[in-house]
C-alpha cells in the first residue's frame, strides 16, 4: 500500500512528506497453528503455504523420536486445517512437536497432550 503522510502542527501550520510503500510482511511467510492447545485428545492444525510445495507435517516427542506423520504430499498454496487426534495416533499425555517442513521453511509448535 501507499501513503502520503500530512503533519499537521498545533497551529495549524503542515507539511506533507514523500509517499511510502508499506507491505505486509505476515502474508509473505507459511504459518502453523494448533488449536486448542493442550489438547484433551483432539484439536486442528490450521497451516498456510505462500507457495505450492512438497509438504511434510510430523510430531515429534521430546528426544526427537518422530511419533506420527500426518501428511507427506505435495500440496497447493492456500489454507489448510487437519484434525489431530491423539488417540488415533495413539499418543499419550506429555509434550509433543508438531514440524511443518516446506521448500521454503520448517516451522515447529509445541504440542501438549492432555489424556
Amino acid at each position: 500500500m501507499i501513503y502520503s503522510i500530512k503533519q499537521v502542527d498545533n497551529d495549524g501550520k503542515y507539511k506533507f512528506f514523500n509517499d511510502i510503500i508499506v507491505e505486509n510482511i505476515n502474508n509473505k511467510k507459511n504459518d502453523l497453528n494448533i488449536y486448542p492447545n493442550p489438547t484433551n485428545p483432539e484439536s486442528k492444525i490450521k497451516f498456510i503455504l505462500q507457495h505450492n510445495s512438497l509438504v511434510s507435517l510430523k510430531v515429534y516427542d521430546v528426544m526427537g523420536k518422530n511419533i506420527a506423520t500426518i501428511i507427506n504430499d505435495q500440496l497447493n498454496a492456500g489454507t489448510y486445517i487437519y484434525n489431530f487426534d491423539a488417540n488415533k495416533l495413539n499418543i499419550s499425555s506429555g509434550t509433543y512437536f508438531l514440524v511443518l517442513n516446506t521448500k521454503d521453511e520448517t516451522i515447529t509448535k509445541k504440542i501438549i497432550v492432555l489424556k
